[in-house]
């Protein structure tokens, strides 16, 4: 007996990794991520496990994706704070392959701290508790389209519960807090996936564009995020975000698709007034890269070509925030604005 549930136990995991193998989707998304590459986070919920491999992106010892960050450096350090399309599309990777590619730039370190449905409020978190101690001098935030996914539950909208309760990927279950052999089963996570897809497709609801309104979760967030950053003496360089032509009728994990749309249009008229308020740097991408279908695999997630057309925007504003801050902190007789921020 024993035996023959061993085969069929071993059967089930052969047929559930052929079948994630050929359908990489959001249904099966848990497995494509892998258990281990999230580790439980008290205020962040979760946050990547370091050293942790998952669809073919490598996270480093510190738990960011790209290079290791050297707090005593003199070197500058830009960090991309996000959700999946810093962390998948790695745009930031290719931004440092561009820099270097560059004479006569500042040499510089890269590394996002991007993770896979991260809101604001979690960004913030993650700075706090995993990027502060690493003093980044420039802080590249791309955000917009996650804050919408406390709306789409019957909970309150801003209550942080409401977004926990949405999640369906890995990051959204207990099962973080173990760390055992069923994180590594297909057969497991696409068990488990079902049944909490069941279980949202019951939370769910369609928000109207006057709930959408009356939202104050993104600008009070991000405005607590800039705050943050300023004590740290980081400079920072807001992106807004660009989305594919929302397709009528189509529902997404961020709510109906074309009030999704106007919610992260939303967002970006907050991150634009927001930069303005605080004198920071906003490099508004949106108008340039929205609604061109060639550029964009879903909503919001990049083809290669929509990142590096980002990549392209992103490079000449970027130049200039570094190099502003190199030539402060030479013009303070300092070896560089790191040495002159003490440690």
């Amino acid at each position: 007996m024993a035996l023959l549930l061993g085969l069929g136990a071993s059967l089930a995991e052969g047929l559930a990794r052929i079948h994630v193998h050929l359908r990489l989707g959001n249904a099966l998304m848990d497995h494509r991520f892998g258990g281990r590459i999230y580790e439980p986070c008290s205020q962040a919920y979760n946050r990547l496990r370091p050293g942790s491999r998952a669809a073919g992106v490598q996270v480093n010892e510190q738990g960011l994706v790209g290079d290791l960050l050297d707090p005593d450096a003199s070197e500058l350090q830009v960090v991309a704070l996000g959700g999946s399309t810093s962390f998948f599309q790695d745009y930031l990777g290719r931004l440092a392959e561009r820099w270097r590619a560059r004479a006569g730039l500042p040499r510089a370190r890269f590394a996002s701290a991007g993770t896979p449905g991260y809101t604001v409020s979690q960004s913030l978190a993650n700075l706090r508790r995993r990027v502060a101690p690493l003093r980044p001098d420039v802080l590249v935030v791309y955000h917009a389209i996650n804050d919408l996914i406390p709306l789409t539950v019957t909970d309150a909208p801003d209550d942080e519960r409401a977004f926990r309760a949405a999640l369906t990927s890995l990051g959204g279950r207990r099962v973080n807090h173990r760390e055992g052999w069923l994180d590594g089963s297909a057969a497991y996570t696409l068990f488990y996936n079902r049944l909490l897809g069941l279980a949202r497709a019951r939370r769910a609801r369609a928000y109207s564009a006057a709930e959408l309104e009356g939202s104050g979760r993104f600008a009070r967030d991000l405005e607590a995020l800039l705050g943050e950053a300023e004590s740290l003496g980081a400079a920072v360089v807001l992106v807004t975000f660009a989305h594919a032509e929302p397709v009528a009728g189509d529902l997404t994990p961020w709510g109906p698709a074309e009030v999704a749309a106007l919610g992260i249009e939303r967002h970006n008229a907050i991150t634009r007034r927001l930069g303005a308020e605080r004198g920071v740097r906003v490099v508004d991408v949106a108008p340039a890269l929205s609604g061109q279908s060639e550029l964009f695999r879903d909503l919001c997630h990049f083809t290669p070509a929509g990142r590096d057309r980002l990549v392209e925007l992103l490079l000449p504003a970027l130049v200039e925030t570094l190099q502003q801050i190199e030539s402060r902190g030479e013009s303070s007789g300092s070896q560089g604005l790191r040495k002159e921020r003490g440690g």
